[in-house]
């Protein structure tokens, strides 16, 4: 998964952070030269009013279960990144993953002072991955 995922970070220029946002960020249609300007002006915007770091995890294509994979393994991959993150508390999550990565709100809880929730779509349990009929879902 390291080798999937980009860590793109935004500092604040007036000195050290008040706060982290951490974006998880998966590209199902737009690629990410598309989303980095709304980031900029994101991490722009929240560091003229908090002084906060922008984490951005943004992986290379949409999750597609494959044989042997389960989506438990993709959020402890992604949980082993985040842990490996130097972010600091009061910690805010944006989850743009189109529902993969909104079962991590509840591994993150504790150390969450915010969180928001976008394009929740797809939002499937481990059997629903596991039978054909998700083929459908992601053609």
């Amino acid at each position: 998964l390291e080798d999937q995922v980009d860590v793109h970070v935004w500092e604040p220029l007036s000195g050290p952070s008040s706060a982290c946002v951490l974006c998880l960020s998966m590209p199902v249609f737009i690629p990410w030269i598309l989303q980095q300007p709304v980031f900029d002006a994101f991490a722009r915007s929240l560091n003229r009013e908090f002084d906060t770091t922008l984490f951005v995890l943004s992986h290379g294509t949409p999750y597609v279960p494959s044989a042997g994979c389960q989506l438990q393994d993709f959020h402890a991959d992604l949980m082993k990144l985040i842990n490996g993150l130097p972010l600091s508390e009061p910690l805010f999550l944006v989850d743009s993953t189109f529902g993969v990565g909104t079962a991590l709100l509840w591994s993150l809880a504790h150390r969450l002072a915010g969180a928001l929730v976008v394009n929740p779509a797809n939002f499937f349990a481990q059997e629903h991955l596991d039978s054909g009929s998700q083929d459908v879902c992601f053609r």
